[in-house]
């Protein structure tokens, strides 16, 4: 009899073990099938949200390039930036500040003396020129040296040349002679500074990305959802729908009920 019973457990022992390898292989499926479902399911989402990630991305990459890194305060180099007023009354102004960006616009202009018109207004004329690609030490000489009616000749076309009218000038302002006067700009490289962005500065530059981003993702979303937005809804339920009939759950708790039987008969013959 302990044979028989013995035989029966062993019997039982093989049968649970077979069992238990059946549940194995189809939790190893179902755990495949839940990464091929979740896998396919984040590609076709990410297919849609992709744009808005570019957006983001590009959107953050030109800030940190041109208006400083949003969230994180960046340190730069400012260098030291000359700005001269010189006029042909011999007036000479010198402002000197450190700057990280540099935009100059060198200019020369020229200002008439006040001539009486008929009708009892005065008159005088304007010109300015930009003169960014000529020396210093040229402009000066224009200023000081040059016949205001050679301006023309030796730089080119005005970007302004207008008359100015006016009928309420004083005794002095009549008999004021007509002058130059000119602004120069110049860089000094060799002399810079390091700032480190303040706080509000950040706070600034973070806050204009963040409505700057929301707004290019907003045309984004209108150019490409706007025509498809009503049938996105249903495409992705659709497609939901065909991952999990070409992926289904393999159901085990049948095998798992029978497992757990011959637990309780492998115990039972077992004492």
């Amino acid at each position: 009899m302990n044979n028989n019973y013995m035989t029966y457990s062993e019997v039982l022992k093989k049968e649970i073990n077979k069992l238990q390898d059946e549940i194995n292989i189809i939790n190893k499926i179902n755990n495949q099938t839940k990464i091929k479902r979740n896998t396919i399911k984040g590609l076709y989402t990410l297919r849609h949200i992709l744009p808005f990630i570019l957006t983001t991305g590009l959107t953050f990459g030109a800030f940190s390039a041109f208006e400083g890194t949003p969230f994180k305060k960046d340190s730069y180099i400012a260098t030291l930036e000359v700005k001269k007023n010189i006029d042909s009354k011999g007036v000479t102004k010198i402002e000197q500040k450190y700057k990280r960006n540099h935009n100059f616009e060198g200019s020369l202009s020229y200002i008439g003396e006040w001539t009486k018109q008929d009708n009892g207004t005065y008159t005088r004329k304007i010109k300015k020129y930009l003169t960014n690609d000529i020396e210093e030490n040229i402009i000066e000489n224009i200023v000081n040296n040059v016949d205001f009616n050679s301006l023309d000749d030796i730089l080119g076309t005005p970007i302004i040349d207008k008359t100015e009218t006016r009928n309420d000038l004083t005794i002095n302002q009549i008999n004021a002679k007509p002058y130059m006067q000119a602004i120069i700009y110049r860089e000094d490289k060799n002399n810079y500074i390091t700032i480190t962005e303040s706080n509000k500065s950040n706070i600034i530059t973070a806050t204009i990305w963040i409505i700057v981003n929301l707004y290019t993702n907003a045309l984004v979303y209108d150019a490409i959802m706007k025509e498809t937005k009503g049938k996105y809804k249903k495409n992705f339920e659709k497609r939901l729908e065909k991952i999990n009939e070409n992926y289904p759950n393999t159901n085990s708790s049948e095998i798992v009920k029978k497992l757990e039987l011959k637990k309780e008969q492998y115990k039972k013959y077992s004492k």
